[in-house]
């Protein structure tokens, strides 16, 4: 099962030897806040974000943002997208 994160945050020791031992795939894209829609996404890093959810292969999918890795906000199954 792959994750994203959309921060750049460096990840914990103890969560990337969680998800090695789960054989979890992760993806870190950083996507900054625009909870005042002033900040622009580069095309760029739009697409590497959804060339990840859009491939079939990393599904099922979590992704989470900075404070939300127990807050999910999106997780596709098959058919969800």
């Amino acid at each position: 099962m792959p994750s994203s994160t959309l921060v750049p945050e460096p990840l914990s020791e103890e969560y990337i030897s969680f998800m090695d031992q789960n054989h979890i795939r992760h993806y870190q894209i950083h996507i900054p806040a625009n909870k005042d829609g002033k900040v622009n996404i580069t095309p760029e890093t739009m697409a590497t974000a959804l060339a990840v959810v859009l491939n079939r292969n990393n599904h099922p999918l979590l992704i989470h943002c900075n404070r939300g890795k127990v807050r999910p906000i999106y997780s596709a199954h098959h058919t969800s997208i």
